[in-house]
């Protein structure tokens, strides 16, 4: 009798531990995701910047069916600035057109114009590439991953 007591007292123990070690996790997490929020919203309202980032890193909502099944509408992406010479053929980028839309595609073709490189992309979804060629200034990241569905969650992210 003794024995199964010890043994169920435990294993009670460890539960406990169990759980104040989820429970600090998820707090640690709810409170990053806090200062990063906190961190948008000044860089948004206060600074007035058109794109707030954490770093090199930038958040996107996907509003159309361009690059499904890659990535679907109602995604929020996560992009990376990085060096030119780190952007490939076959790369998915986020740019700037010259009318201020933001665009995610698929870079299909690189071409050296006036001694720079110049990206043809092309939505996945689309049958033809896209008429602008776009330069590494207009480049506002390179893509690392989505979150699926996100948007759902979470309503007020930059628009693609």
């Amino acid at each position: 009798m003794k024995y199964q007591v010890e043994k169920i007292s435990k294993q009670i123990k460890i539960e406990k531990t169990i759980s104040k070690i989820l429970k600090f996790i998820i707090l640690a997490l709810l409170v990053l995701l806090l200062i990063i929020n906190l961190i948008m919203l000044y860089q948004t309202n206060i600074k007035n910047e058109e794109i707030p980032r954490i770093g090199n890193i930038s958040v996107f909502n996907i509003v159309s069916e361009s690059m499904e099944s890659a990535i679907n509408v109602n995604d929020l992406i996560v992009i990376k600035k990085c060096a030119e010479d780190k952007i490939q053929k076959g790369d998915i980028i986020t740019y700037k057109k010259d009318d201020g839309s933001i665009i995610t595609h698929r870079i299909i073709k690189i071409n050296k114009e006036n001694d720079q490189n110049v990206y043809t992309t092309k939505g996945d979804n689309n049958e033809v590439e896209d008429d602008e060629k776009i330069e590494y200034k207009q480049v506002l990241g390179k893509y690392l991953f989505k979150i699926k569905g996100a948007r759902k969650i979470c309503p007020r992210t930059p628009k693609k």
